[in-house]
């Protein structure tokens, strides 16, 4: 889904103008990106989940290497909450290997049809 078509989504669900949902939007852009800039955390539950600042500082085991990483850097951590997990319905399960891999769990529907 693109930027446009959630704010539609949004204007239509809400009830506000597409221009009052635009304004809100940025907005809300504006503090997420002031407060992840000075390195605070958002917690935005139960909804969404967590998005947290780390510091990637590891150099790496050969500090020559051209894929080692030459300087610290800060990224974006998003912890997801419980609900919204529920909502995607994601399952993390083992496989034989016993490595980890995620899966997305179809919802389970009735399927009905006059067709015998």
């Amino acid at each position: 889904m693109d930027k446009d078509r959630m704010l539609r989504e949004i204007a239509v669900r809400s009830g506000y103008s597409e221009e009052e949902t635009r304004q809100f939007y940025a907005a809300l852009v504006d503090v997420f990106t002031e407060a992840l800039g000075n390195r605070e955390s958002i917690d935005c539950l139960p909804e969404w989940g967590s998005f947290i600042p780390k510091l990637r500082d590891n150099m790496g085991r050969q500090e020559n290497s051209p894929r080692a990483e030459k300087k610290p850097h800060y990224y974006i951590r998003f912890r997801p909450s419980k609900e919204f997990e529920r909502k995607l319905l994601l399952d993390i399960k083992t496989d034989e290997t016993g490595g980890w891999e995620q899966t997305c769990r179809p919802p389970v529907w009735e399927v009905i049809s006059d067709e015998p």
